[in-house]
Order: C-alpha cells, then structure tokens, then sequence
C-alpha cells in the first residue's frame, strides 16, 4: 500500500511540476535569482511565452558560469545571466535555469535529482504526466547515449498549450544517491532545436557531488521546501 501511495504521488506531484513549469512562462510570483551563483532572491518578468526563430545558437559563443544546485549536490556551468528557480519537490529537489528575453521565458534548462528512482521510473512519470496534460510524450523516440561515462536515456516530448507550443528534451541517467533529469523546456516552436547545441554544452559541465540527502528530501509525501519540511 505504501509503494502504490508513493508511486500516486510522485506523478501527481510530478504533474504539477510540469503544470507549474509551463505556466510559469505566463507570469509567476516564484523566488528567483538573477545570478546562479549568488543564492538571492528576485522577482522573474515573465509575461508572456515567445514563439521562437532564428537559427541555432552559437554554443561555443554563450559565457558560462558555475553553479552549485541545491544543496551543493551538483556543480554546472550555466549562462551567465540566466535567473534560477528552486522547485519544491516529493523525494527529490531541482532547479530551473531560465532565459528571459522580451517580457517572456523564451527557454529553461532544469536539473532534477529524484531520491533513487531509475532511468525507467523517472520516464514512466513523466509519460504518464504528459500524457494527462494531453501531451505526446513517446518512449519509443527514446536515443540511448551516456552522460558522465554512465548510461543514459534522450526523450523529446511536447505540451501544446492555448499560448505557444512546449517544447521538451529529457536526458535521464543515475549517480546516486540521484535519478537525475536534466530538461530543456523550450516555449514556442523551434525552440529545443534552437538551444540543443547550447543545452549539450551546459550537460557536458555537469558533475554530481557527493552528498547525504537529508530525510526532509528523501521523504515522498513531503515536498522539498515546504514550510513543514523536517523529520
């Protein structure tokens, strides 16, 4: 009964997160910070999402800088510039590293860590949530590939909503104590394909750290920065 319950509420929690994700591009009252580095908060200036164009960007052209992630579990070069947003989370944590550009969310990169969950759990939920929110999400699209010398999995997916087109990339491979998802989220058509070169850059500075995942993170039925969080 305990597992089922877990399982319910990792993808109904994980629902929210892609919801939440998604209609952040049209305006959110979120914690953010307008440097990955500095840890302090800012109010984002999200209006609305971009229909993006243009032709890929120059990845080898974009400074990066490095990051810590929540609790110092991770290190990674992001765009300078870039605001993030820590998510509350059940058994895990993540942060979003957004791009504004003319009032709007024009592209995130997310890095996830589920408490150890597998490859094939992390894309379960996210079938399943997609798929609620009526999007396509389809495994059989999936491209095997590695990440840190360890295996991992590649799944585009999209969300079609009333005010542009979301468009998903999700690489998925464990380091414990850790199922990670790195995601790009792209608003408006074109988008992923514009920013995977860039995208690919910024995974390749991933490192995971090691670290203890304290019980408030571990927990299923608590989420990750909830004012109730504790053992």
């Amino acid at each position: 009964m305990k597992l089922a319950r877990t399982a319910i509420w990792c993808t109904v929690a994980a629902g929210m997160t892609l919801l939440a994700a998604a209609l952040s591009a049209c305006g959110s009252d979120e914690a953010t910070s307008e440097n990955p580095g500095d840890g302090q908060p800012a109010g984002p200036e999200a209006i609305t999402p971009l229909v993006s164009q243009g032709t890929p960007v120059d990845a080898d052209s974009v400074e990066l800088e490095e990051d810590t992630g929540a609790l110092d579990s991770y290190t990674i070069g992001v765009p300078k510039g870039w605001v993030f947003e820590n998510q509350p989370l059940p058994g895990g944590f993540a942060r979003r590293y957004v791009l504004m550009k003319n009032g709007g969310r024009e592209v995130v990169f997310q890095v996830r860590c589920t408490v150890d969950a597998t490859v094939e759990q992390m894309m379960w939920q996210d079938q399943a949530v997609v798929t609620s929110l009526g999007g396509s999400y389809d495994a059989s699209r999936s491209v095997e590939r590695e990440v840190l010398g360890v295996p991992a999995t590649q799944v585009d997916y999209e969300l079609d909503f009333i005010t542009a087109p979301v468009e998903q990339r999700a690489v998925y491979f464990v380091s414990k104590p850790c199922g990670w998802r790195v995601v790009l989220q792209g608003f408006g058509q074109g988008t992923r394909n514009r920013y995977a070169d860039l995208f690919e850059r910024v995974l390749s500075t991933f490192r995971p750290a090691e670290f203890e995942v304290p019980f408030e993170h571990r927990d299923p039925y608590r989420p990750y920065g909830s004012p109730t969080a504790g053992p």
